[in-house]
């Protein structure tokens, strides 16, 4: 499927939804992702639902790139040839099973986890609270959300998502990961998370 079908469903999605703002209990992460793709994408929106195995996760050993946000203000390891969408608010990864998403956006005090709750609000979260990570401290939530409806079956399946805030004076990244909840990434996602850090 073409990349204008794919994104116009997410778009769809979003719609549907009903939530506008920039998180919500109807609101998958990809659909944002739609919302705010530009022309300067270079692949396929979100991935959509499908199958689940024991095989949907990132696999070990896999080969990472730094990506270095245009103003030079991070730095974060992604997944050598995922598909990459680039956002105004940054950019975004998938393989069509798991995605990695990292934006920035300002903010004039530092995030708390009674902040992050409030993002969230009417989504069941599992986790959240403060971590640290090799680049700093940051706020963590995890939470599971349904995926999108597939745009050919109409399917829905289950995903795990992780979110980190990390924050420097003035400016907040977030750093959002995902994939179906049968995939075990903990090592690949403890990579990338580990990996971001503030530069310039």
């Amino acid at each position: 499927m073409n990349a204008s079908r794919r994104v116009a469903g997410l778009a769809v999605a979003f719609l549907i939804g009903g939530c506008g703002a920039a998180t919500g209990p109807a609101l998958h992460p990809g659909a944002v992702m739609a919302r705010v793709s530009s022309p300067r994408s270079t692949s396929a929106g979100a991935p959509s639902a499908r199958s689940t195995s024991s095989d949907d996760g990132i696999p070990d050993g896999t080969t990472m790139s730094a990506y270095h946000s245009q103003r030079g203000t991070y730095e974060v390891l992604v997944p050598n040839g995922w598909a990459r969408i680039d956002l105004p608010t940054g950019a975004s990864f998938t393989d069509t099973r798991n995605t990695v998403r990292i934006e920035t956006r300002a903010a004039p005090v530092p995030p708390t986890v009674n902040s992050a709750r409030a993002q969230l609000n009417g989504v069941a979260i599992s986790r959240l609270g403060t971590v640290v990570r090799k680049g700093g401290q940051a706020i963590m939530i995890a939470y599971r959300i349904d995926s999108l409806p597939d745009l050919v079956t109409g399917k829905v399946v289950k995903e795990h998502v992780e979110r980190y805030i990390f924050y420097r004076p003035g400016l907040e990244a977030i750093l959002t990961l995902w994939g179906p909840v049968s995939a075990d990434n903990t090592g690949p996602w403890r990579t990338i998370s580990d990996s971001f850090h503030w530069m310039a």
